[in-house]
């Protein structure tokens, strides 16, 4: 009987063992490093004086997967420098006042990341799923534009001029063209986001919202 107790608390043990590996509790396998991750970074951390290839501000180049990731302890983001700095709201805050901080969503959206594991995922945008007839500015349009473009274009540094946080600037430059000539990097404009083109999903959910004629929606 002995044995048996004994042999019964082994192979729980085992079990439990076996079901406590390093495996995240959230495997953020709709998370894309590219389309998702990589354009947080572009738009908040490394305009000019920055963490960008040229300045390296701190030492720290965030305009790439390997730069990026010295600075993350994969599956622990509480013990990831990044996430410490942009949940900070003292002298270590990123990105520094008077640049607005990251939304809870993009906050999110990293922590995610980085207790998956902070794969490297590339190609992997979302063209696949990607829903051009169910778009509203307050979601998909404006969501497009913090992920992108309002790091760069708020109230506090507003790049050439150029405000994208409420509705009737960005209303604005839809209407004139602006908008859509910009983030299809038309000649004689300055292609937005400077980092690259949006990838074909939002492009098509923008032009799709601009047809409709822009609505407050």
């Amino acid at each position: 009987m002995k044995k048996q107790i004994l042999y019964n608390v082994l192979i729980f043990s085992v079990i439990g063992f076996t079901s406590c590996k390093h495996d995240p509790p959230y495997n953020g396998e709709d998370i894309c490093f590219e389309s998702q991750i990589l354009p947080i970074f572009l738009t908040n951390c490394t305009s000019s004086g920055c963490h960008n290839s040229i300045d390296q501000a701190e030492g720290l180049n965030l305009t790439t997967y390997t730069g990026i990731l010295k600075e993350i302890k994969k599956y622990k983001p509480l013990e990831s420098k990044i996430y410490e700095v942009i949940t900070d709201h003292g002298d270590d805050m990123m990105p520094p006042p008077p640049r607005p901080p990251l939304t809870d969503e993009q906050i999110e959206l990293i922590y995610n990341w980085i207790w998956s594991g902070a794969p490297n995922d590339v190609g992997c945008g979302q063209v696949l799923n990607c829903d051009t007839s169910n778009v509203t500015y307050s979601i998909t349009v404006r969501g497009i534009l913090i992920q992108h473009c309002t790091g760069c274009h708020n109230a506090s540094i507003a790049s050439g001029g150029v405000i994208l946080t409420n509705y009737n600037d960005v209303k604005t430059l839809a209407d004139n063209g602006h908008l859509w000539a910009v983030i299809t990097h038309q000649g004689g404009y300055s292609a937005m986001p400077p980092s690259g083109m949006l990838d074909s999903c939002s492009i098509h959910q923008i032009e799709n919202w601009i047809n409709q004629g822009a609505p407050n929606n």
